[in-house]
């Protein structure tokens, strides 16, 4: 994560600091700024669930990779999660991707990979967007991708 380290995540969750509110406020602020790089790259749909962390507490279902014909970044990954209803975040053209989950570092025993806590949506080049997201039980997924979509 470059706007919400694991230090501010920490500090929120686990800590209380003299200003904390104030960094958090900022990485909020900077973040938002960022997402300015991606209007007209992504759909609104797309723009308005990172603009508003609309991730936050949806609780993760499940993922699919696939991989389609020989052609170039053939990888698509969808996403399901639950937040009052069913959805899909659809990835395609992946360049990289990585899922992190170790329960025995978590603290929290049995708990899955359960909810987003926070997910950024970063452009990294001129084709490539990267999503990286963070769960309660201390999984992270991260993705670059070319592609990306919402079905609901």
């Amino acid at each position: 994560m470059k706007f919400f380290t694991d230090e501010l995540l920490n500090q929120s969750i686990f800590e209380e600091h003299e200003g904390h509110e104030e960094r958090w406020n900022e990485a909020v602020r900077n973040y938002r700024a960022s997402l300015e790089l991606l209007k007209g790259k992504v759909s609104k749909a797309v723009w308005e669930m990172a603009y508003n962390n609309a991730l936050h507490d949806a609780t993760f279902l499940g993922m699919t990779i696939e991989h389609g014909k020989l052609k170039s970044r053939p990888t698509t990954i969808e996403v399901t999660f639950e937040r009052k209803k069913a959805f899909q975040i659809r990835y395609g053209k992946i360049s990289q991707f990585k899922l992190t989950y170790n329960e025995s570092v978590t603290g929290i025993n049995h708990l899955g990979i359960n909810d987003c806590i926070y997910s950024e949506l970063l452009e990294v080049d001129e084709k490539l967007i990267s999503h990286e997201l963070i769960f309660a039980s201390g999984a992270k997924f991260f993705i670059q991708f070319e592609k990306i979509i919402i079905k609901k």
